[in-house]
């Protein structure tokens, strides 16, 4: 899939699969480090867990944000210059009902989100997948054109070890409970405008008591504004 194309089906659709994004090397590393730093292996199914803000109050996945590839991907789907948002999840051996992953998730058009007459929404999410849906039975849904209009009808789409999904943060999207071992990683990045630095912001204030969102380490908050990756001031 090409730069142009991702864009165009991300800015259409949604959302795009990028096919096995990611090397086996790359998903055996991280299946080590996700069976290491947290309390559920994803082959100890059905035990389940999930956390918010995974990676910036663990050090083991502190290399995450300045990955070539999820930075890439990020880029040629915003079409712009992008930055790290700290929106980050762990999703091993559970399954989602359809939501939003943006500030404004309750009702379509309703809220700031919506409102790109000054700035475009760019806000992407990166679900990488590093198991195969197959074995788990839990394929990705998603509701097309949800990010641009109140369609709630969704396709699933089975996913193999280190493919990625990418979607704009306002998609309604989930997957249903598993039967097998299952972790997806997710990310988020985007352009620095009033729409990321309101993201961020959200979570950090709005998500600290539920997701337990806490302020970016300074040790990693100063190796992401070396990288380029920092939303600013």
């Amino acid at each position: 899939m090409t730069s142009s194309e991702l864009a165009f089906q991300v800015r259409t659709l949604g959302f795009a699969v990028v096919e096995q994004a990611f090397s086996v090397d790359w998903l055996e590393h991280y299946r080590r480090v996700t069976a290491t730093t947290f309390p559920v292996n994803p082959i100890d199914y059905p035990a389940r867990y999930s956390k918010g803000d995974f990676v910036a109050q663990h050090k083991t996945c502190w290399e995450l944000p300045f990955d070539y590839t999820l930075r890439g991907l990020a880029a040629d789907a915003s079409g712009t210059d992008i930055a790290w948002i700290q929106q980050a999840d762990i999703h091993v051996n559970v399954g989602t009902t359809l939501h939003r992953d943006s500030v404004n998730r309750e009702r379509f058009g309703v809220g700031p989100d919506w409102d790109e007459h000054e700035h475009p929404y760019r806000i992407i999410r990166l679900a990488v997948n590093l198991y195969d849906s197959a074995r788990s039975g839990s394929h990705f849904r998603v509701c097309p054109e949800s990010h641009r209009s109140p369609r709630t009808d969704s396709v699933s789409l089975p996913v193999r070890a280190g493919d990625c999904i990418v979607f704009d943060a306002r998609l309604l999207h989930g997957s249903a409970p598993p039967c097998g071992a299952k972790c997806v990683l997710v990310f988020c990045y985007g352009p620095r405008d009033p729409h990321s630095r309101r993201h961020q912001r959200w979570f950090l204030e709005r998500r600290s008591a539920d997701l337990g969102y806490r302020p970016i380490p300074d040790s990693l908050a100063e190796r992401l504004k070396t990288a380029h990756l920092d939303l600013g001031d």
